[in-house]
């Protein structure tokens, strides 16, 4: 049998911990209506996480003909617990991106780690 929670600890520590770099994540901004019925924006404050590159050819632009990634898209592993929501902004290496999908995977009905395509913002 399979001991999840001490695989998901050791992916933590020897791949996130050790390997993972630093970006920000910012999830996106809210609205509150007032009594008038205006909007209020909000964009809450960015937290620094660390992710590892899932499939990413820094500098090139173009389609990857050896994956599914299409111009200005990089995917990016994060560990099984992080907060991810479609919409939110992640800063990488001086760009920004956007997360347009989220693809968790699991093991014994448990999450190993999630991963987020990343849409280049122009």
């Amino acid at each position: 049998m399979v001991n999840v929670t001490a695989l998901q600890t050791k992916i933590n520590n020897k791949i996130f911990t050790n390997l993972g770099s630093d970006l920000t994540l910012t999830p996106q901004a809210i609205s509150t209506i007032d009594k008038w019925g205006d909007a209020t924006w909000t964009t809450p404050s960015g937290v620094v996480v660390k992710s590892v590159a899932w499939l990413h050819i820094k500098g090139r632009e173009d389609h990857n003909p050896f994956g599914d990634l299409q111009s200005g898209e990089v995917d990016m592993a994060f560990r099984h617990d992080q907060t991810l929501e479609i919409g939110y902004m992640v800063s990488l290496s001086g760009d920004n991106y956007l997360i347009s999908e989220i693809e968790e995977f699991p093991l014994a009905n448990e999450l190993l780690v999630k991963v987020a395509r990343l849409r280049k913002e122009h």
